[in-house]
């Protein structure tokens, strides 16, 4: 039951993961986990709340970030 990576797709999405996740009572926690971005855009809430672990795609394509997500693993 443990989340190892959090894939962004948006600034959206990061936006309403964080919103999320203090709604939960989970916000310290959320951060601590790999945030995979798409692009530098998508990792700008995330980095501005202090995520322990953001990295961005090398460019914005699902590929790329599934690529990432590989790479993370090994």
């Amino acid at each position: 039951g443990a989340v190892d990576a959090v894939l962004h797709y948006s600034q959206r999405s990061a936006d309403n993961y964080l919103t999320g996740a203090k709604a939960a009572g989970v916000g310290t926690e959320a951060l601590d986990v790999r945030h995979l971005c798409l692009a530098p855009a998508v990792a700008a809430p995330l980095q501005a709340a202090a995520a322990a672990h953001v990295a961005i795609a090398s460019h914005p394509q699902e590929a790329a970030l599934i690529e990432l997500l590989a790479s993370s693993q090994s």
